[in-house]
């Protein structure tokens, strides 16, 4: 997990939280935004002094941020190591980039949900176990990221699922199928200038 980059989508945001979770009689602090938080594992407790030293904030710049601080039981999300609603879920293969935003598209038991990439900054070093599960706070989905057995963060859904949002991607869905549907009408024949036979395939990867 990359300090630096928890620090700068903190920075961004101009909000940091800090949530105390009590684990086998030890201590294990998240810290993030309302958008993601990230367990610094192995680390000396830090409180509000200590996270803007670490975040290379000065006083001046402090009276920007909004800091916030709870234990795991005040905090409004699970973030332990297990939930009885936990499920892994598959992202899809791509990239939706909306408004300069990269978008994960993530499906879920309540169908397509969408995770912004940025908040995958910090765990970008980590080893390729990653795996992503979906949790349930009532009706609110969530995400927890995996690496291996252990949570490497928790990420809330980019709200990006509307009316209009729904709209243009099915437009876009119907324009693609038909630019597909002409391009395998439109499939050349060839024909052997010497036999005048019709040859097997077709030009359109040519």
């Amino acid at each position: 997990m990359k300090i630096g980059q928890v620090a700068k989508l903190c920075k961004a945001e101009r909000c940091i939280l800090l949530v105390n979770e009590v684990r086998n009689k030890k201590t294990v602090q998240w810290i993030g935004t309302p958008s993601a938080l990230y367990p610094f594992y192995g680390l000396p407790i830090m409180d509000e002094k200590t996270v803007f030293a670490v975040f290379d904030i000065d006083h001046k710049k402090k009276e920007m941020f909004t800091y916030k601080e709870y234990t795991a039981d005040e905090f409004r999300i699970n973030i332990s190591e297990t939930d009885e609603t936990e499920q892994e879920v598959k992202p899809e293969n791509v990239t939706i980039y909306w408004k300069n935003v990269p978008l994960l598209p993530v499906n879920t038991s309540k169908g397509m949900y969408f995770i912004d990439r940025t908040y995958t900054a910090p765990l970008m070093g980590a080893p390729d176990v990653l795996a992503i599960y979906e949790r349930r706070h009532g009706d609110q989905i969530y995400f927890i990221i995996r690496m291996g057995l252990f949570v490497a963060g928790v990420v809330t859904p980019f709200a990006f699922v509307t009316d209009e949002t729904v709209r243009q991607f099915a437009n876009i869905a119907e324009r693609m199928k038909y630019a597909n549907d002409l391009k395998q009408a439109e499939k050349t024949v060839l024909i052997d200038r010497v036999t005048g036979e019709i040859m097997d395939g077709a030009a359109d990867d040519a």
